[in-house]
């Protein structure tokens, strides 16, 4: 990915920028799409749309907001200042994700696999044979 997404100015430089799994689940907690103590709901695949949402809107200049939010939030817990709110990529994210859970439609097609012809070769004392 990184070799392909290159910056066009260098080719030394990546616009790939890797999110893990946990600061997702951040993201999702800060901007109010999961609760900060459920889980993620997994009875449908539409969670995999709504981290690839989530992960596209993750910046580089996002965990420095980020780690300025967790430094308010402390300070807020600890009596000083007030609750900080962590900004949305645009004003009606939240919203516009939970009806996207709502009217997103997931199907799932398997490859029937019953047709295809499959040999393993056994090997026994007296040879190899097709089983």
């Amino acid at each position: 990915m990184k070799s392909f997404f290159h910056n066009p100015n260098d080719r030394n430089k990546t616009n790939v920028h890797v999110v893990k799994g946990l600061i997702t689940a951040e993201f999702r907690k800060m901007w109010g799409i999961q609760d900060e103590y459920t889980k993620k709901s997994r009875e449908n695949h539409i969670q995999h749309c709504i981290d690839a949402i989530v992960v596209a809107c993750i910046g580089p200049g996002e965990y420095s907001k980020m780690a300025q939010y967790y430094h308010e939030l402390e300070s807020f817990e600890n009596g000083k200042g007030r609750k900080p709110s962590f900004p949305k990529p645009w004003t009606n994210f939240t919203q516009d994700i939970k009806t996207l859970e709502q009217d997103f439609i997931v199907v799932h097609s398997t490859q029937d696999n019953l047709p295809k012809h499959a040999k393993k070769y056994v090997r026994t004392p007296k040879g190899k044979f097709i089983a």
